[in-house]
């Protein structure tokens, strides 16, 4: 059509090429290239520039809080060129520094300090000498979620030149779930290397979840071998079923169902046959893997059942240290923003972030296990039987767990990936089985008469009502 082309490679895209080519190739071709920042921006918009702020002061503390050198910042932003975003990294790395120049320069001449700044210096000024600490025994909780600047501090504090110190650690690596804010995993895991002086003493016993609970919720969590092992024992006599799970054709209508909950609750407080295990009310705890996932009805349901019912909504990362009489897991579904999140964090965070595990969804597992272990009496999981999340179809599977489905048919989970679930497909060959997955896992098989009478019927309906 007479119409002038140039190429592009992706792998120009990859290193970071392409954009100058471009360019270059435009230019030849008679264009003017303006720059303007604040041109309206067609198809995918932009990031904010508070969301670039946020994004470079999350950097600037993992940078800090991990003493990056530059020789190891550049080392580990090569590592991440290979990703599809080259040229993005580079620009990103290179306004970073310009940005934390200026940011330590206003520092200096204010004569203050940032957190970070807190944290190493007071490391350097025990190290030192300058500071003699007068702590002889010295107490970290919440260990899991120490940064590489709080592992110096207190092998500082601890350092046999301040004498005869007993460092004192609490944390469970099975709530690590703050990767995101410089939390490193690996100081639980790789404990007696960093303290070779220390003992560990494993907290095997809790007074909160029933033991069904911590049984189910102990073998999902070690299904990751990096997890230290344990056994959970509780003090608690609850002996009602305390993990359920209900499916629904659709996930929104999840709220009328928990409407109908609340009523049951409120029948059973009056009939005597339910009582709070402390004060006058019974807990309810609404938890969601995202601010989104808070329910539209809450504020209505808050006054309508606050006589008997304490009943408050959080995201799980929020949840951490809380509980509840009665736990409910929110849209557990698969999907971008399901549960496990897809969502991965910004390709330029990885550069200074601590080593992530490298089991599959290992934080996001974490998490689950931290919304599951709220619970003193009963979880009860909302789920999509077209889409049940990876972590719902695991527990099935392990037999710690039965669906019951409310408004439809349950699907067989995919006997290859354990994630998704079998759908019915029809071909010019006749009748098959796929999973919901396809591409990302290829599993068909024939379907028969006899199959069909028993297609969405893998398990048993229940009648789950019981509190």
């Amino acid at each position: 059509m007479g119409t002038p082309l140039f190429e592009t490679t992706s792998h120009q895209i990859s290193t970071g090429a392409a954009l100058s080519k471009l360019e270059a190739e435009l230019r030849k071709r008679g264009q003017t290239i303006r720059f303007d920042p604040d041109r309206k921006a067609e198809g995918l918009q932009p990031i904010s520039n508070r969301e670039l702020a946020n994004t470079v002061r999350i950097f600037q503390q993992h940078v800090k809080s991990n003493g990056l050198t530059p020789t190891q910042m550049k080392e580990a932003t090569a590592k991440q060129l290979n990703d599809g975003h080259a040229a993005r990294i580079l620009l990103f790395v290179k306004l970073f520094y310009q940005i934390s120049e200026e940011w330590e320069r206003r520092l200096r001449e204010g004569g203050w300090i940032d957190f970070e700044d807190m944290l190493i210096q007071a490391g350097q000024h025990i190290e030192a000498g300058t500071y003699q600490s007068p702590y002889k025994m010295v107490l970290a909780d919440e260990f899991q979620d120490s940064s590489r600047a709080r592992i110096r501090l207190l092998k500082a504090l601890s350092d046999e030149k301040n004498g005869q110190v007993h460092l004192c650690v609490v944390g469970d690596d099975w709530q690590g779930i703050n990767r995101f804010a410089g939390a490193d995993i690996s100081v639980m895991t790789e404990f007696e290397k960093i303290f070779p002086y220390a003992s560990r003493l494993t907290l095997g016993t809790t007074f909160r979840c029933p033991q069904s609970l911590c049984d189910i919720s102990s073998t999902f969590i070690q299904a990751n071998p990096v997890q230290i092992r344990k056994t959970v024992r509780t003090t608690s006599t609850y002996s009602n079923a305390s993990v359920l799970a209900f499916g629904f054709k659709d996930v929104a209508n999840a709220q009328g169902h928990l409407r109908e909950q609340f009523d049951l609750m409120r029948r059973y407080i009056e009939e005597g046959r339910l009582k709070p295990n402390s004060g006058d009310r019974i807990t309810v705890l609404l938890l969601g893997r995202y601010r989104s996932d808070a329910p539209s009805q809450l504020k209505s349901w808050q006054r309508r059942f606050g006589d008997v019912l304490d009943i408050s909504f959080k995201t799980i990362h929020s949840s951490k240290g809380l509980e509840a009489d009665y736990v409910m897991l929110l849209n557990v579904v698969e999907g971008f923003r399901g549960f496990p999140s897809q969502i991965e964090d910004d390709p330029v965070l990885q550069i200074p972030m601590p080593a992530s595990d490298p089991y599959p969804m290992a934080e996001e597992r974490r998490l689950f296990y931290v919304g599951l272990t709220r619970a003193k009496r009963q979880v009860r999981i909302y789920t999509s039987l077209a889409n049940p999340s990876r972590f719902v179809t695991e527990l099935v599977a392990k037999g710690g767990l039965k669906i019951e489905a409310v408004d439809g048919e349950l699907q067989e989970p995919c006997p290859r990936c354990k994630i998704g679930v079998l759908r019915l497909q029809t071909s010019k060959y006749g009748e098959f089985e796929s999973c919901s997955r396809w591409q990302s896992c290829d599993f068909k098989r024939n379907v028969t008469n006899a199959d069909k009478a028993t297609t969405g019927h893998w398990l048993q309906n229940e009648n789950r009502s019981i509190l």
